[in-house]
């Protein structure tokens, strides 16, 4: 792919320094069709004291509508839906942490056994909210999960399934958390998901006072879900 080269000038000021004397040299224009050594010349005398304010002053336009810009997209993201679904999620999460408090990986050996959780803590779903969406917010789907396994290791699925049952039991998987692969779609409209944020906050707030929750308690304070 061929470019074209520039072609070579005397340097001879045009434009905003049309009034200023070159130097002649034939080369490559730094601006305003001067050399570099006479564009700092140029911008020592009124007028390019005057061209350089109009240059800064076009230039912190320029920035200050693309903050503009950036503010007003923030502003239109966060009156979507989406937004909402993100921070009611952000939400759910903090509160399945709050629940494991204390508790080691849901699905791997760290934090277990009254060794210190080091790692950076998720909140990790069974199933994943990919696959299976309508179980997002649901507390019974998320637990305490170290990053390395939540993220890296995509869940670590098998030995999650194994510990879930012997922490919690067949019975309880079988009724609280089989259950959510087959739940029906969620249709929640951009209030009800605001609504809920409210109250998943409120429980947060009230965890930190000293309140106990459990995980079926705190689906049926948000509402999403019965149990």
């Amino acid at each position: 792919m061929s470019t074209i080269k520039p072609k070579k000038k005397a340097c001879k000021g045009i434009g905003k320094a049309k009034n200023f004397k070159g130097c002649g040299t034939v080369g490559y224009p730094y601006r305003h069709g001067l050399c570099h050594s006479c564009f700092i010349k140029f911008v020592q005398t009124p007028e390019g004291v005057s061209t350089l304010k109009y240059t800064f002053r076009v230039s912190k336009n320029k920035v200050k509508k693309k903050i503009k810009k950036d503010e007003t997209a923030k502003k239109k993201e966060a009156k979507q839906k989406p937004y909402f679904e993100k921070q009611l999620q952000n939400e759910i999460n903090k509160l399945a942490r709050m629940v494991d408090v204390g508790e080691g990986c849901i699905s791997c050996d760290h934090g277990h056994g009254g060794r210190p959780f080091t790692r950076k803590k998720d909140g990790g779903h069974f199933f994943s909210v990919g696959s299976t969406s309508p179980a997002r917010y649901n507390l019974h789907n998320i637990y305490l999960q170290c990053t390395m396994c939540n993220s890296f290791l995509h869940a670590n699925d098998k030995e999650y399934h194994e510990r879930l049952i012997k922490k919690f039991g067949q019975e309880h998987f079988d009724n609280f958390v089989r259950p959510l692969k087959y739940h029906p779609t969620l249709k929640l409209t951009k209030v009800e998901l605001q609504e809920a944020i409210k109250v998943a906050r409120q429980i947060v707030r009230e965890i930190k006072s000293g309140i106990d929750y459990s995980r079926g308690e705190i689906n049926k304070k948000i509402g999403i879900y019965a149990k």
